[in-house]
């Protein structure tokens, strides 16, 4: 933790309000828990500060009801032949910290905060109320063989808007890093913005970035089909990735709103309709290889 500096300045002796902190509950488990007597104590100040920050968390029942400036952390008191003053986490924020230790795994992540816990196992009520004919329980029996090492190569999962595509992908994620393996999770159109601008204004981060996506584990593309086709998206950028990928057996998981057939013509013409077929049949061997294709029929669900 933080030491925190404060100014060398003496105090005049006033019993009193020694006398007063003396009382406080929270200053005498404080002293007796460090061993001390409050008469040993010079600097009174801290003991004030600590006690007004303290009370601050009174009554607190979590993080999202935290008073303290910073949230989670409060001030402590040490002491190792004086007395200092430190920032410490308080219980609610360690417990959040050892929950998302997980996260750690994650070298990349578009993953919506809103779903950053979501697992595999919390989608089984709803899969044990579904047919046994349901694409949706289909594809979490598959999930779950792959999660589990019963299964080496990837999905191609395609389907309508909202049908669940991506947010079973980011259950299967979540769960893979919460065994304690590494994972990325990429949202295409926006992961290509993104490297097309470190390209010119940072090209460590950007090898960085792109060598931490070729090795990865465990990899999902989410939404490919949704960018705009260049050159430099499917040859210089998803080419390369997924031919690396499958030169070493990486898994890969796809999501898309198109049919394999589809992804192809639409990887074919550029933004300026050039076609470039051959490339594009290039990009597809690669995905072919790497996953299963996978349709996933239903209703809209995201609005439910």
């Amino acid at each position: 933790m933080q030491k925190l500096s404060f100014p060398d300045i003496e105090y005049k002796e006033d019993p009193k309000r020694r006398n007063d902190l003396a009382k406080e509950p929270k200053i005498k488990t404080l002293l007796d828990d460090l061993g001390i007597d409050i008469k040993d104590v010079d600097r009174l100040s801290l003991l004030e500060d600590y006690l007004l920050n303290n009370r601050k968390c009174d009554g607190c029942k979590g993080l999202n009801e935290c008073r303290q400036e910073v949230k989670g952390q409060r001030i402590a008191i040490s002491y190792d032949g004086v007395i200092f003053d430190e920032l410490e986490y308080c219980p609610y924020y360690r417990k959040a910290l050892d929950e998302n230790s997980y996260l750690s795994n994650l070298v990349y992540s578009d993953i919506p905060q809103r779903l950053s816990r979501l697992t595999l196992d919390d989608l089984k009520a709803e899969m044990h109320s579904l047919d046994s004919k349901d694409d949706r329980l289909r594809l979490f029996v598959l999930l779950s063989k792959i999660a589990g090492g019963e299964s080496s190569k990837g999905l191609y999962i395609y389907g309508s808007f909202g049908v669940g595509k991506t947010y079973m992908c980011i259950a299967f994620m979540n769960t893979i890093l919460k065994n304690g393996k590494r994972g990325a999770f990429v949202k295409v159109n926006d992961f290509i913005n993104r490297m097309r601008k470190l390209i010119v204004t940072d090209d460590q981060e950007y090898e960085d970035i792109l060598d931490a996506i070729k090795n990865v584990p465990y990899l999902i593309l989410d939404d490919i089909g949704s960018e705009t086709i260049s050159a430099y998206s499917r040859d210089d950028l998803l080419f390369n990735i997924l031919d690396y990928r499958m030169e070493r057996d990486l898994l890969c998981l796809f999501t898309s709103n198109l049919g394999i057939d589809d992804l192809e013509k639409m990887l074919t013409y550029d933004k300026n309709n050039n076609a470039e077929s051959l490339k594009a049949k290039r990009l597809m061997e690669r995905i072919k290889y790497l996953a299963y294709p996978f349709h996933l029929s239903g209703e809209n669900r995201r609005f439910k």
